[in-house]
C-alpha cells in the first residue's frame, strides 16, 4: 500500500516537470519533443530512484517528497521568480544532478541507519 503513494509522488512530479518544460520550451515544434523527453527522464530519475526501489518505503518516500519539492522549487524559482535569463532552461540539466546527489546520500543514510538498527537489535 505504501508503494502506491510513492508512485503518486513520482507521477505528480513528472507531470509538473513536463508542464514546466512545456511552458519554457517550444512544444509546438516537432524537433523539441525528443530532447524534452530526454530531459524529462533525466529530471525524473532521482525521484524514480527513491520511488521504485524496494525496502524502507516510508523513509524513501519522505526523501522523495523532499527532493521533489526542492526540484519544483528550483524550476519555479529559476523560470518565474528570478530575473529572466536565456540560460534559465539549464535548470533542467543541473537541478537533477543536485537531486541525484541528494537521493544517493539519502539512500546511504537509510542503509546506514538500517545497518545500525540491525546491529544493535
Amino acid at each position: 500500500m505504501a508503494r502506491d503513494w510513492r508512485l503518486g509522488i513520482l507521477a505528480i512530479y513528472a507531470l509538473a516537470t513536463l508542464g514546466l518544460m512545456m511552458d519554457a520550451g517550444e512544444p509546438d515544434q516537432l524537433w523539441w519533443w525528443p530532447l524534452a523527453l530526454l530531459f524529462l527522464l533525466w529530471a525524473v530519475a532521482p525521484i524514480a530512484l527513491l520511488c521504485i526501489t524496494q525496502g524502507h518505503v516510508t523513509a524513501k518516500g519522505i526523501a522523495a517528497l523532499a527532493i521533489a519539492a526542492f526540484g519544483l522549487w528550483a524550476f519555479v524559482q529559476t523560470m518565474y521568480i528570478a530575473a529572466p535569463d536565456a540560460q534559465g532552461g539549464l535548470i533542467f540539466l543541473f537541478a537533477p544532478l543536485l537531486q541525484l546527489g541528494a537521493a544517493l546520500a539519502c539512500l546511504g543514510v537509510i542503509k546506514a541507519g538500517a545497518w545500525v538498527k540491525e546491529r544493535n537489535g
